[in-house]
């Protein structure tokens, strides 16, 4: 109730929609999935418009953040493919990006693609 009074012209619009589909998913209410997209597309417009690279890379680290929870929930329902291509959506030169290798290894692995899989973790190695 409280994230409804955020606006959608505020700068903090779009980490107020990951705290609803975070809130979403933990309360099992709602369409978090649906709470991030719109995440990722709000911060994909704030990272346009802003003009400080402070504020760019905190719109990134907000967007990176909704794809996480969004592949994450995506692996939980079984649906590893999917996972798989949102956890892509991330840059291999983000900082988020070594954190995310383990879960996109185990997506792999559960569809049995081993090779991709264990070449995975040797990345993470």
């Amino acid at each position: 109730a409280r994230l409804s009074g955020v606006e959608s012209n505020q700068s903090f619009y779009a980490e107020s929609l990951l705290l609803k589909g975070t809130s979403e998913d933990a309360l099992k209410k709602g369409n978090p999935i649906a709470s991030y997209n719109q995440c990722i597309q709000e911060a994909d417009k704030f990272t346009g418009i802003t003009k400080r690279t402070k504020f760019k890379r905190y719109f990134v680290l907000i967007q990176e953040q909704c794809i996480i929870n969004k592949a994450r929930i995506l692996y939980r329902e079984g649906k590893f493919k999917q996972a798989i291509d949102t956890y892509d959506l991330i840059e291999k030169t983000s900082y988020s990006w070594p954190y995310i290798l383990l879960d996109k290894a185990w997506a792999y692995y559960k569809l049995e693609d081993y090779n991709r899989s264990l070449g995975i973790v040797m990345t993470y190695r």
